[in-house]
């Protein structure tokens, strides 16, 4: 399973991020039995920007920590979430309550 970089505040550090995902995307692809979370589109806004925020079932959730890199532990567990729903999809495993 490998889990892409997600965007960060700093725009100076974009172009190398999307590079180092576009080699695990590609890994990901080309080796059997892998699969490959996009992070930087999950906690990007539509506009493809970065954002603290994300709006979830539960109302709008701090998921960046004040740095603009760490997640906060809602962060941590949306992440850890769509890495389960793409192993389970990719490697039809049964699902899991994540708490």
């Amino acid at each position: 399973m490998w889990v892409g970089l997600p965007i960060v505040r700093d725009a100076n550090f974009w172009d190398g991020i999307q590079r180092q995902n576009a080699i695990y995307e590609n890994v990901a692809t080309t080796t059997p039995n892998s699969a490959y979370l996009d992070a930087w589109t999950l906690f990007a806004t539509n506009a493809g920007r970065y954002t603290p925020f994300l709006h979830t079932d539960s109302g709008v959730v701090p998921v960046r920590e004040a740095d603009g890199v760490h997640f906060t532990a809602d962060g941590y567990t949306i992440l850890a979430r769509a890495a389960l729903a793409v192993a389970e999809q990719r490697f039809a495993l049964a699902s899991k309550s994540v708490t």
